[in-house]
């Protein structure tokens, strides 16, 4: 399995969605939860099951309860970073500009060659 991580914005987005969800009910939540749990598994155990999207940008849906929910994640120097935890209809690409935050965030800085 690859190691995983999280951007700290997407974190904050499950969170609301489980917030979400528990104020609906508490068993939707629970049942969310389950299934980010499931996804999140299997992207970090195979992240290339997921095809990329928008570059090197791959987007797991969470089906079929929660299938308007995703998540988008890149991988890169053998890591995976969970860059949303989003509804598609919502801000569908705001977890774009994290890329760069991600880099900055979770990679290391590959030195320059000696010349």
């Amino acid at each position: 399995m690859i190691h995983c991580k999280i951007h700290p914005a997407a974190q904050d987005e499950h969170d609301d969605l489980v917030t979400f969800f528990a104020g609906i009910d508490e068993a939707l939540a629970i049942a969310f939860e389950e299934q980010y749990q499931e996804c999140r598994r299997m992207v970090c155990a195979n992240p290339a099951r997921f095809p990329a999207q928008h570059g090197h940008i791959h987007r797991a849906e969470l089906t079929p309860r929660f299938g308007d929910c995703c998540v988008a994640y890149t991988v890169w120097q053998s890591k995976v970073v969970i860059l949303a935890v989003a509804h598609v209809k919502r801000q569908p690409c705001q977890w774009r500009q994290r890329m760069a935050e991600a880099e900055d965030l979770f990679f290391e800085a590959v030195p320059a060659a000696v010349a």
